[in-house]
């Protein structure tokens, strides 16, 4: 049972990987976008007003600087994903590993007992045997 809900974690936990993935791909290309725009505004001609230029790189800076906020914290969810994946998967094994155990450990103790059932068959079958020769006998 806990490892049917490890297993829903470990979905859940892949599914929040992937969809920051997805959100780590568009801030890359959005900042891709603004390095275009910066780039381009460092080629625009002189008669653009200095201050709209100089507004325009302060505005891609702080987008820059939002960009990569969002990408360091993207980067520790990830990190913290990732984590709780390895716990869950070294707690499944764990869990695993034990439920084996206790398995070989129940077989172990049906051969023992069969062992003996067996042995009790054989004494029977020489006891059946002997009493037959005895009575032949009498």
């Amino acid at each position: 049972m806990e490892a049917d809900q490890l297993r829903m974690e470990n979905q859940e936990l892949r599914k929040t990987v992937s969809t920051l993935t997805q959100r780590i791909n568009v801030l890359e290309q959005e900042k891709q976008a603004l390095m275009t725009k910066k780039e381009e505004s460092a080629r625009t001609p002189s008669f653009v007003p200095r201050s709209d230029t100089q507004e325009l790189v302060r505005r891609l800076e702080e987008s820059e600087r939002t960009i990569l906020y969002r990408q360091i914290e993207h980067e520790r969810v990830l990190r913290e994903l990732h984590q709780s994946h390895s716990d869950n998967l070294a707690r499944l094994q764990r869990s695993h590993s034990l439920e084996v155990s206790k398995l070989t450990q129940a077989l172990a103790a049906k051969d023992t007992e069969l062992d003996e059932f067996r042995d009790n068959i054989q004494r029977l079958l020489a006891e059946i045997e002997y009493l037959q020769k005895s009575t032949v006998r009498h």
